[in-house]
């Protein structure tokens, strides 16, 4: 009967007991939840020690093309492989080759604003026009000159470029000259008192392409001492060709 009596007493009692030893002791602590913990803690410091900062995206971005755009790590053990921007073959520039075929003029320049040239369909023939390249001892111009050039273009091979320098020379008591220089080649044609022709004077000079050829004219007319005689001379027209 006191047994019976004194259970729910102790009771009670025995629960409010145990319920403060458990409260000094701290909250129960599940061991599985507490590894994983642990383990959470331990990787978080270990990024904030070393790994790269992540930052936010900006608002609007797309959280797709965002994780697209981050490069992914090689795999361990795979040695990483970079391709060069532009991938390909080297092209090499070989030098141009040179002509074939005849050497061939090409466009004629001059001192001489009224001269004026014609150059042949084939290109290896040229004539040029000279409208008042002239001296005269009457109209007291006693010297003129212009130079023209000629350049050579087209075939690799030399070749032989022949010049004719056509006019017209009077001298009665006085003189007349005509001095033509070709590439430093210079050829004096000497007109005496008596003279009253037309004439040609021929020079001829290897004919390379690439190469100018640089043509100065000189006309001078002379009256003789003491005398009343005049002279006159012209260049009417200048031919070439090469052959």
């Amino acid at each position: 009967m006191r047994s019976r009596v004194l259970a729910p007493v102790l009771a009670p009692a025995i629960l409010a007991t145990t319920i403060g030893t458990l409260a000094a002791c701290g909250p129960i602590t599940n061991p599985a939840q507490a590894d994983h913990q642990s383990s959470a803690a331990a990787q978080s410091g270990q990024s904030g020690q070393s790994g790269p900062s992540v930052q936010s995206a900006p608002n609007g971005a797309n959280p797709a093309l965002s994780h697209a755009s981050a490069a992914a790590p090689p795999s361990p053990g795979t040695a990483t492989k970079h391709t060069p921007a532009h991938a390909g073959k080297k092209q090499k520039t070989k030098p141009s080759a040179l002509g074939t075929g005849p050497v061939r003029f090409g466009p004629l320049t001059s001192d001489d604003s009224t001269f004026t040239s014609d150059i042949s369909p084939d290109g290896v023939a040229l004539t040029g026009l000279f409208a008042d390249m002239e001296v005269s001892t009457e109209k007291g111009a006693v010297s003129n000159g212009t130079r023209v050039v000629i350049p050579l273009t087209g075939g690799a091979h030399n070749a032989v470029l022949t010049v004719y320098v056509s006019g017209y020379a009077f001298a009665q008591d006085a003189t007349a000259r005509l001095k033509m220089t070709v590439n430093g080649q210079t050829v004096v044609r000497d007109f005496p008192t008596g003279t009253d022709d037309d004439f040609v004077q021929q020079v001829e000079l290897p004919a390379v392409a690439g190469s100018q050829t640089q043509l100065s004219l000189a006309l001078e007319v002379h009256q003789a001492a003491g005398s009343d005689g005049g002279a006159y001379l012209n260049v009417s027209s200048i031919d070439a060709n090469i052959a």
